[in-house]
Parts: C-alpha cells; sequence; structure tokens
C-alpha cells in the first residue's frame, strides 16, 4: 500500500502513522503486534501506571506506532531502530505528525539509531529507563543473539522490559526463550489481559524482569 496512512488512538487522541511500500524494508510498514501492545496500554490501567510520567525505550520501533502511542499516554520515549535512513527519515516524520498541543510529541519523544549490540550506540542513549518494549522483533535467528544482549545491556537489575511478538519463525523464538532465560525472569501474559481481536495463538506478550547480578 503506497505510503499508507494508518490511523488508530491512543490516550484519547488521534495517531496518525506514515507507512511506505518499500518492499526491501520491514521498518517502514507497521506489524500486528505493535497494535496489540498499543491496545494493551491503552485498556489496562495497571499497565498505564508502568509509563505514565516515566521514560520508556522501544527498540525496533519501525513506524512508532507504539512508541507513539505511549508517548500519548504520558510516557517520555526515546525510539530506536537500525541506522537506516529510510526508516529514520520515516520514523521522525511520524513524531513530526502527531503534533497535540497538549502532548507536543517533539518534546516528549525522541528518535535515535540504535543497531542491537553495537556499544557505540548503546552508549549514547540517555538511559536508564523505567521501562523498554519492543514488538515484531523476533523473525530471524540471527537477529535475536544481538537483541537480547541489547536488552541485557538497557534493562537493569530488577527493570523491566515487555515484548510482543508474532511466531513467524519458530526457531527464532525458541532460541529468544533460551537465550532470555539466563539473564530475565520470563513471565508470558495471559492471552486474556489482550483485547479480543488480538488473542491469537501465535501472538505472545512478555514481561520481562531483569534478574539481580
Amino acid at each position: 500500500m503506497s505510503n499508507a496512512i494508518y490511523q488508530v488512538v491512543s490516550g484519547g487522541k488521534d495517531v496518525r502513522i506514515q507507512q511506505t511500500d518499500d518492499v526491501d524494508c520491514i521498518g517502514t510498514t507497521i506489524w500486528e503486534a505493535s497494535e496489540a501492545l498499543l491496545a494493551y496500554f491503552n485498556t489496562n490501567i495497571k499497565a498505564q501506571r508502568l509509563i505514565d510520567g516515566k521514560r520508556v525505550l522501544e527498540l525496533g520501533a519501525g513506524c512508532g506506532l507504539l512508541g507513539i502511542g505511549l508517548s500519548l499516554l504520558g510516557a517520555s520515549v526515546t525510539l530506536t531502530d537500525v541506522d537506516d535512513s529510510r526508516i529514520l527519515a520515516n520514523l521522525s516524520r511520524n513524531v513530526r505528525m502527531n503534533q497535540h498541543d497538549d502532548v507536543p510529541t517533539s518534546q516528549t519523544t525522541q528518535v535515535i539509531p540504535l543497531t542491537w549490540a553495537c556499544q557505540t550506540h548503546i552508549a549514547v542513549l540517555p538511559a536508564p529507563y523505567d521501562l523498554v518494549v519492543a514488538s515484531d522483533v523476533v523473525y530471524k535467528e540471527s537477529d535475536v543473539p544481538p537483541l537480547v544482549a541489547t536488552l541485557e545491556a538497557l534493562v537493569p537489575p530488577n527493570g523491566l522490559a515487555m515484548v510482543t511478538n508474532e511466531d513467524r519463525n519458530h526457531v527464532a523464538t525458541e532460541l529468544f526463550f533460551s537465550l532470555l532465560s539466563n539473564g530475565f525472569k520470563v513471565k508470558k501474559l495471559a492471552l486474556s489481559k489482550l483485547p479480543e481481536q488480538y488473542r491469537h495463538d501465535t501472538v505472545y506478550t512478555l514481561h520481562l524482569r531483569r534478574k539481580r547480578s
């Protein structure tokens, strides 16, 4: 769908997200897991306490739907993705497109390149964060070890991350769970906690509590 605009409501405000038709760049397309996790935060008061007035980091932000939506729920969000000009330009455009007079996303949201496990990129992030989030980030086996290494580097002891994925590659999913167990206490969210339209057997949401060293 060429330059499609996706629209959803978060925190009672419209979120408009630009997508592109670049078939070689999956980071400029919205994937359902980001919709599911954003819907969870919008419908769960307890979850909203994790982000309201808090500093949130999103890994693999893509078009920015999740992070921009969380900013409209009161979070100060750092959106990150691989250092690809197509992704970062579209991401920045979406931040600018979602200005609201009472919640200026340009003040509550920033875009920073982050290649997973790249120590140079990790070092410049304004950590620590109260919460790290990610969605639809597990689909290639080769990406799993650097993703987990990045989570380990950016989630402090006893800190929290939340990740929602669709199981597109079961081998990659199994590897993800295996590597996470070394540094995190992993809890899978019950599907009943998600809005009904996202309760698919292939979709899972994880609470990842960083183990104390």
